[in-house]
């Protein structure tokens, strides 16, 4: 992550403009999807976080395939995928600054400018670790109602 030291007041509004329109359309995308839940005409929507996708990319990529076809389970060259362009937390982590014991990201054989493989462990709670503490008060404030409504404390 940048470097990022608000030097002033400014600095500070800006952090609380920019959190509190990012959390207001998250807000209004989760209401959005939960109207499509609920209705009967059947309409589909899923909310899965980044964190989980962090946490466990082939449950999430398993929950997604499942949304999606209705299958049980992903098809071998997927999971094979998923494996291999994601850390896998083997236990604990996904939010709340836990770690875990990761497993290795695969290299790619020859350099690919069009590859996923990244490693957002790290970025779950970037935020929290890297702003100083009147930005993350800033971000906090806005986004208390989000933060309680995706189940963050």
């Amino acid at each position: 992550m940048k470097e990022f030291a608000p030097s002033s007041a400014r600095d500070i509004d800006g952090v609380r403009r920019v959190a509190r329109e990012i959390c207001e359309v998250a807000s209004r995308v989760a209401a959005s999807g939960a109207g499509l839940r609920a209705d009967p005409a059947g309409a589909r929507y899923m909310l899965l976080r980044y964190e989980e996708v962090v946490a466990d990319a082939a449950g999430a990529a398993a929950k997604v395939w499942r949304f999606a076809f209705g299958a049980s389970a992903l098809p071998p060259p997927v999971a094979r995928y998923v494996r291999d362009h994601s850390k896998e937390v083997a236990e604990g982590g996904g939010g709340g600054g836990a770690r875990a014991r990761r497993r290795p990201l695969a290299q790619p054989r020859r350099h690919d400018p069009y590859s996923i493989r990244a490693d957002g462990t790290d970025a779950v709670d970037a935020w929290r670790t890297e702003l100083p503490p009147e930005a993350r008060r800033a971000i906090e404030f806005e986004c208390a109602g989000a933060m309680r409504e995706f189940g963050y404390t």
